[in-house]
């Protein structure tokens, strides 16, 4: 079963979400360097722990460069994980996720920060930067990348089965920033960074939930039994099966339904590329599931 080309139609839908993810991308990072930086705060997770190495260089170092660098060492920060995960994605996903980091990256770097507060607020400002920071963020999502630090860090732990999961990984590491932010700045700075990014998960799920569901419907004509076990031992996930009958081959295919959390479709894909590259696969993600589900990552 060949994947079919791209139409003309589906080339310019793509075009549009590539565009639409330039665009968002570069509007995070001026959001950012308005209402993040000119009130020193931080964001949490990898962009937080950059954000807080760049301020403990410039007082080391006492040079302060006329631009904010740490948008440079997050996208330092995300090259290694983007190769080590490239493979691990579909290529459109890979492009996307490329372009996204690379535009949030330069943006927070290029884009000039106020020299005086925009709203003279802090809680205010943090409030509204989290908010739209949020916003950004999940449209990008929605339109098929993926914005780095630990989402691509949770691709690598669900395919190298580690024990820790996403959220454990994430806890420690805003657990550790913001210790960090009370004992070396004052736990006003914490606090502050703490509910602007609060703010930014909560707009974040009301556009793309960090908790979504892909099912998949996996059509091949070889035997699935390898592919099920795989399934039940590697990703710990069951799945339903029934017959079926190709009507334009006229030959009898088997039919998986698996739902899962959307970090393992990536180690699905591979499981499939390695027993069946010739399977068909459907994805359809944001479902909804009731009953006995482990979100295993949340």
């Amino acid at each position: 079963m060949k994947t079919l080309p791209m139409s003309q139609k589906d080339m310019e839908t793509e075009s549009k979400k590539v565009l639409m993810i330039l665009a968002l991308s570069v509007l995070y990072g001026g959001i950012t360097n308005w209402f993040i930086i000119p009130y020193h705060l931080y964001s949490g997770g990898i962009l937080g722990m950059v954000q807080l190495l760049r301020s403990l260089i410039t007082e080391i170092t006492g040079v302060q460069p006329p631009f904010d660098y740490a948008g440079l060492l997050y996208y330092l920060v995300n090259i290694p994980i983007l190769i080590i995960v490239q493979r691990m994605m579909g290529r459109r996903y890979f492009v996307k996720t490329a372009i996204c980091i690379s535009a949030q990256s330069l943006s927070m770097a290029l884009i000039p920060i106020p020299a005086a507060p925009l709203i003279d607020d802090t809680l205010a400002a943090c409030l509204l930067g989290g908010i739209l920071r949020g916003v950004t963020i999940g449209l990008c999502l929605r339109f098929g990348s993926n914005d780095g630090g630990m989402d691509l860090v949770g691709i690598i732990l669900i395919n190298k089965d580690r024990k820790v999961t996403v959220g454990q990984l994430g806890l420690i590491v805003n657990i550790i920033l913001y210790v960090v932010l009370a004992v070396h700045y004052d736990l006003t700075t914490a606090v502050y960074s703490m509910i602007s990014s609060a703010m930014m998960s909560y707009a974040l799920d009301r556009f793309y939930s960090q908790g979504i569901n892909v099912e998949m419907h996996i059509i091949t004509r070889e035997n699935p039994l390898k592919l099920e076990q795989a399934i039940t031992s590697q990703l710990r996930r069951s799945a339903t099966t029934w017959q079926g009958t190709g009507i334009y081959a006229g030959q009898p295919v088997h039919i998986l339904y698996v739902v899962m959390n959307k970090y393992e479709v990536h180690a699905l894909r591979r499981l499939i590329r390695s027993l069946d590259p010739g399977a068909f696969i459907i994805e359809n993600a944001g479902v909804k599931v009731m009953g006995h589900f482990e979100k295993h990552l949340s």
